[in-house]
């Protein structure tokens, strides 16, 4: 999917900054290690000596480099790609280079962020995710949970090829600038006009193949209590919708636009939702530095809807939407 929305210009002279930027972050940090690596571990010590809170500074840290490091190697991987392609000429080369440097670059920040953090994963429902196409409705709950459709989705053994709904910001990181427009995403403008962006959702969707699909993130943000409440505050003027949105413990209420786009887009697509639960509560990096993610058990489950079983009618698509969303909010509960 083609975005005008910046000059090919706009663009290069982004890159001019953002990838020179990386490449000497990442030498820095690396130049610096004899210094930071000392540091943060005397901040541990500290913190457990009096708060017994498990070290995370040098958690942290150590993954900031790792971080830094993959993509550096996923912005040279793109280039290899763009070189196999003939300097970019064949579509099909450079559209399977940048997925599977997509895959290693999910796989491999997941399980470094698992090994650092001693997280235990356990995945049910997965062979829900064939056959493709699919729409994919992932629940948002942290600041990590981005890298799960990555992993499980577009990973092996499915190798399902996601179309992303990216916010703008991030053209900032070279890696996600490079492949993510590189790739059949789109990039949201989320102070854009609410027709435009919808439209162009249901365009992403469309001819999604024999090996696609297209995720979005119903709730739209991530889940916080305080948003929460903005979310009930939204519904006052109508008071049955507040109150079937109240009964959401631990989301926030879908909001349909994106969705519906996607269901119209995609007419021949059956649905997957995945709920997870062992992220909560880690909606910003302050929350990681607590250090409650340590040690914990990430909980995945996958579940398919056929295509027949969802409605036609815009109106009952978005209580079939609200009613899908409050089993996920249920099987969260049962778990938590």
């Amino acid at each position: 999917m083609k975005q005008t929305f910046e000059t090919r210009g706009a663009c290069i002279r982004r890159r001019l900054i953002t990838i020179p930027r990386l490449f000497l972050l990442l030498i820095v940090v690396t130049l610096l290690a004899p210094l930071w690596l000392p540091l943060a571990l005397i901040v541990d010590v500290f913190r457990w000596l009096r708060n017994r809170t498990p070290f995370m500074a040098i958690r942290m840290l150590a993954f900031g480099w790792t971080y830094l490091a993959l993509s550096t190697l996923g912005v040279i991987g793109f280039f290899i790609g763009w070189l196999a392609a003939g300097f970019g000429r064949s579509d099909k080369v450079l559209l399977d280079s940048a997925y599977a440097v997509q895959r290693w670059w999910g796989a491999a920040t997941f399980r470094s962020a698992s090994f650092l953090l001693g997280l235990k994963t356990t995945v049910t429902g997965i062979e829900a995710l064939e056959p493709a196409p699919i729409i994919l409705l992932f629940r948002h709950a942290s600041i990590v949970d981005n890298l799960l459709p990555l992993v499980f989705v577009m990973g092996d053994p499915y190798k399902i090829r996601i179309r992303w709904l990216i916010k703008r910001e991030l053209l900032s990181e070279a890696a996600l600038d490079i492949g993510g427009k590189r790739l059949p995403n789109y990039f949201v403008n989320r102070r854009g006009r609410t027709a435009d962006e919808v439209a162009a959702i249901r365009r992403l969707a469309t001819d999604l193949g024999d090996r696609g699909g297209v995720m979005i993130f119903p709730e739209g943000t991530r889940f916080t209590p305080e948003k929460r409440q903005r979310a009930l505050r939204r519904l006052q003027k109508d008071p049955e919708a507040q109150a079937t949105a109240a009964r959401l413990r631990h989301t926030l209420p879908p909001r349909p636009a994106g969705t519906l786009a996607a269901l119209d887009g995609a007419p021949d697509a059956d649905i997957v939702i995945a709920s997870h639960v062992g992220l909560d509560g880690l909606s910003s990096l302050g929350d990681i530095w607590s250090g409650s993610i340590t040690g914990r058990h990430l909980q995945i489950e996958f579940r398919r809807i056929p295509r027949s079983e969802v409605p036609t009618d815009r109106a009952e698509r978005t209580a079939w939407l609200m009613a899908e969303w409050q089993q996920v909010d249920d099987w969260i509960d049962a778990r938590l």
